[in-house]
């Protein structure tokens, strides 16, 4: 498999791009420039697999043969990873209908995006012209699809749940994505692993493994945040690895990764790597 990171920045992926941000490490990327930009989180599995879709801007800036994408997995439906009127816009310049993978919230969204249009100067919804490009394919936590040539198995993420009344803002997924006796386990936004997804992972070897790192050395409050930062990358390894789920040779990926709360890469690459991290970047391709 070929994993192409598109995009590998956080929520605040948009902070370089703000002239009126001043925030020391948004100035120093800017400074930097190239890889120390982000764009929102976007992976293509080449050539036909997408996971994720604020925008085509990732797909065009790098120059992705898109007359070949034919899948889309969607992990959960925040603006950055998931934006219905945008997707459909870009199905509609396919040759092929696009095979959207994702939770109900998404099936939601994208069947509503797929009625109605939004009339700006008269404040309304109208009804939308045409035929929607998309097939949509509902998944759940356990649940495994063929998607084209790959086999992907949902598995539930920790993101947006409040642990106090156990209320979850939507069900989120990641992803275990096989191909040819290779396995890869993309877990983006996600806090620790939760005991019943890790269960659910046992049974398996990982070659490759991508893990949220959006807050870096910050320390942050595990209760509320929804993600990693790399002490908590560090926790989750040694926990699969004592599981035998991963091996001393598997590749350890970071990404989602915020610019205004971690330095840019080229300062923090190394001493990441010192922690058993591969900090991934924009327009990072990598067989895994």
């Amino acid at each position: 498999m070929e994993l192409w990171f598109l995009g590998t920045g956080a929520g605040d992926f948009r902070a370089c791009e703000d002239p009126a941000n001043e925030e020391e490490y948004v100035v120093r990327a800017r400074e930097l420039g190239g890889r120390n930009l982000r764009d929102a989180s976007q992976a293509l599995i080449a050539p036909e697999v997408l996971i994720d879709f604020h925008s085509d801007r990732q797909l065009v800036q790098q120059q992705v043969d898109t007359r070949r994408i034919k899948h889309l997995l969607i992990t959960h439906c925040h603006w950055d990873h998931f934006r219905p009127a945008q997707i459909l816009a870009f199905a509609d310049s396919l040759p092929e209908a696009l095979h959207v993978y994702g939770n109900e919230t998404a099936e939601a969204g994208l069947e509503f995006a797929s009625t109605y249009v939004w009339e700006a100067e008269e404040k309304r919804f109208a009804v939308r012209p045409g035929e929607a490009n998309i097939v949509f394919h509902a998944i759940r936590p356990e649940q495994t699809l063929v998607v084209g040539s790959l086999q992907v198995t949902a598995v539930l993420a920790n993101h947006h749940v409040n642990p106090e009344t156990r209320v979850m803002e939507e069900r989120a997924l990641n992803y275990v994505v096989e191909e040819n006796g290779r396995t890869l386990f993309y877990g983006l936004d996600s806090s620790t692993v939760l005991p019943g997804t890790m269960d659910s992972l046992a049974s398996r070897r990982f070659d490759s493994i991508v893990l949220d790192a959006t807050f870096g050395f910050l320390e942050i409050d595990r209760a509320k945040s929804g993600h990693h930062n790399f002490e908590m990358i560090q926790e989750t390894v040694a926990s699969l690895r004592s599981r035998g789920i991963l091996t001393e040779e598997a590749v350890v990926y970071g990404s989602h990764v915020s610019l205004e709360r971690v330095p840019p890469h080229d300062d923090v690459v190394d001493e990441a790597a010192q922690m058993g991290i591969t900090l991934a970047y924009d327009g990072l391709r990598v067989t895994v």
